[in-house]
């Protein structure tokens, strides 16, 4: 059964993986034929986190899909294989390590920046690694775009492992059913953050996103209320959202890179507060066991101590009787 369940797991993580690959290629043919960040990764890293190094095939089948989404047939086999290899390599290599050294539930501030301080690295080997392929395949970028692409490459690998991956690895169990007080409050922040997409669809700025701050309000407001799993889902609207906007008001690519930045500032902020208030809540409540305990343990040392005074005192009347 449990192997079953894997395969279905791998079943589905691969269909999401293709299937998010899918959407960013058409998103990113209109207007600069650039995704500002890339949720197909995320997936494939929370693949890797949950099933272990079993799931590489998932990884290599999803980039190969992949391919034959973005280029077509005939297939460009050499370059294909060579990126597939890359990414399967360079994220399994990371999943393994952080299978072992920290909780995958991301139940630490530590646990998180562990995963963040991985993530960056490998996200950037992963970009270099890409930009070498197409160098080598005949076809070098001018110098002048290397960077800038880099960077791109970069900000969005990391933007979809730091928002659809925690979504996987904090959610793998089912919610609890809110109360009607807290599902009114959860009502009224998707509101609030419908509004400002909306503010951010309706007044796109010259050079980017005008109102793009203001997401730092629900953001914050749902990670503190809800902790890190308030933050990780709403973390998956916003940047949804945001990639809608980016799509659709961002004209020029000298601007993508900073918009990028910013979308990655507003997921690792809410997630840092999210895991923050979550370790809290869970100190606190470890707190109040120990004090429940201790408060058990005095009242049993009480009880203790009158028993041994009462056999004191009936001890005394006693002897003088026997004697």
């Amino acid at each position: 059964m449990a192997e079953r369940g894997k395969f279905l797991l791998g079943l589905g993580l691969l269909g999401a993986y293709i299937l998010l690959e899918w959407l960013e290629y058409g998103f990113g043919q209109a207007p600069l034929g650039i995704t500002p960040w890339d949720p197909s990764i995320g997936v494939m890293v929370a693949a890797l986190l949950l099933g272990g190094l079993e799931f590489l095939p998932v990884v290599l089948i999803g980039e190969m899909g992949a391919a034959i989404i973005t280029s077509g047939f005939p297939l460009p086999l050499g370059p294909a294989l060579a990126e597939s290899v890359l990414v399967m390599a360079n994220w399994g290599l990371a999943a393994a390590f952080l299978r072992r050294h920290i909780d995958t539930r991301l139940k630490s501030q530590y646990d998180l920046f562990i995963f963040i301080l991985v993530t960056a690295l490998v996200a950037l080997t992963c970009a270099m690694g890409q930009l070498a392929i197409v160098w080598a395949g005949g076809t070098p970028p001018p110098s002048a775009v290397v960077g800038p692409a880099l960077a791109r490459g970069w900000v969005g690998g990391m933007i979809g492992v730091m928002v659809v991956t925690p979504v996987l690895l904090v959610h793998r169990q089912p919610f609890h059913r809110p109360s009607p007080r807290a599902l009114g409050e959860i009502t009224l922040q998707i509101l609030v953050t419908a509004a400002v997409l909306r503010l951010i669809f309706a007044a796109p700025a010259t050079d980017g996103l005008q109102l793009f701050y203001l997401l730092f309000l629900p953001g914050t407001w749902v990670a503190a209320r809800f902790g890190l799993r308030g933050a990780v889902l709403i973390n998956l609207v916003m940047q949804i959202g945001v990639a809608v906007a980016f799509t659709l008001a961002v004209a020029d690519t000298d601007s993508v890179t900073g918009n990028q930045f910013r979308m990655l500032a507003l997921s690792l902020s809410t997630l840092f507060l999210g895991a923050a208030v979550s370790e809290r809540r869970r100190f606190e409540a470890d707190l109040r066991e120990r004090q429940d305990q201790l408060a058990r343990y005095s009242r049993l040392s009480t009880v203790g101590e009158m028993a041994a005074a009462l056999a004191h005192e009936l001890n005394q009347p006693l002897s003088a009787t026997l004697t």
